[in-house]
Order: C-alpha cells, then structure tokens, then sequence
C-alpha cells in the first residue's frame, strides 16, 4: 500500500546540493541510480527520527 507523509523542519536544512552542469553530464541511468539512493537515505533517516520521537 503507498504511504504518503508531510515532512517540517524546525531549523533550516540542506538535504542535497549538485551542480547542475555536473549532474547533466552523468548517464540518465547514473541519475536515477543516485536519486533512489539519495531518496532511500532520506527514507531511513525520517524513520529512524520517527522512531526516536515515538518513545
């Protein structure tokens, strides 16, 4: 079943930050490889604070 979640930051972030000029040169296979890692990563650690913050 998909889930959907809203996610608010208390402070400024920075999640990810790329040249541009540097991501068009890579493959479109490289791109999508490095976004689901990137999204998985980001998946892991909303998890992990979910956890934390259900105790």
């Amino acid at each position: 079943m998909p889930r959907h979640a809203t996610v608010e930051a208390m402070t400024g972030i920075l999640l990810a930050e790329f040249e541009p000029e540097t991501l068009a040169l890579m493959s479109l296979g490289a791109q999508l490889q490095l976004t689901r890692a990137l999204v998985r990563n980001l998946v892991d650690r909303l998890e992990l604070a979910n956890a934390r913050l259900a105790k």
